[in-house]
């Protein structure tokens, strides 16, 4: 952080090993059928965070409870900024909670269907967990942007739609587009890459090509 005071805003977050039992977190996902999940899901799965991965160093394990240890403070979901003073939610440590049952409920998943496949896998690490952070420095539920220092902010905040270039009829009252499986209601117009297109995996490079190859053979099949 050289040597800068940093504050991390934290909302809902899944916590998923970046290897586990010999394998990638992305090796288990598939096995375990989760990036094959349909539009059918409950909108409860569909509305989870995606899980905290990066391939950073060959890629590692995503704590944010061990940011605190390299000094940075820890905070709740941003609720509002207004005359240089930010808003906090008092919901850090829920936040962190829910991370580290995902973790458990992903671990005790791959445990299950190792014993129930029967493949072969190195035993589980327990003793190699990073010890959490039980308790966590005071925090506020609002902060002076002057008053604290702060002269940079990074919205990590995500993507949303803009297809407000796209004056066809295929949106609903919110922009959303509609669709089934990529294919629209206007003649000629399909869709490609987005979340949940049809599965779990339509966002990912791992998942385009099924999505593409369904619509491949729909144009043909409209063509021929």
């Amino acid at each position: 952080m050289s040597g800068r005071r940093v504050f991390f805003s934290i909302g809902r977050h899944r916590r998923v090993p970046r290897r586990y039992r010999g394998r990638d977190v992305f090796w288990w996902r598939r096995a375990l059928g989760d990036l094959d999940q349909t539009t059918a899901a409950t909108p409860a799965v569909r509305r989870m965070p995606p899980p905290l991965v990066t391939g950073v160093r060959g890629g590692h394990d995503v704590d944010i409870r061990q940011y605190t240890a390299q000094g940075m403070t820890l905070l709740g979901h941003v609720l509002s900024i207004r005359d240089g003073r930010v808003a906090l939610a008092p919901d850090l440590e829920s936040n962190l909670k829910t991370g580290d049952r995902t973790l458990v409920d992903f671990k005790r998943a791959v445990d299950d269907f190792i014993t129930m496949s029967g493949i072969e896998a190195p035993p589980a690490q327990d003793a190699a967990e990073s010890n959490p952070v039980s308790a966590l420095p005071g925090t506020s539920d609002e902060i002076d942007v002057r008053a604290a220092g702060i002269g940079s902010v990074i919205w990590a905040t995500g993507y949303a739609f803009e297809f407000g270039w796209v004056e066809l009829p295929i949106f609903d009252a919110v922009g959303t587009p509609i669709h089934r499986r990529g294919v629209t209601a206007a003649p000629g117009i399909y869709l490609l890459g987005l979340a949940w297109l049809h599965k779990s995996k339509s966002s990912f490079l791992y998942g385009v090509g099924e999505d593409a190859e369904y619509l491949a053979e729909h144009i043909a099949g409209q063509c021929a």
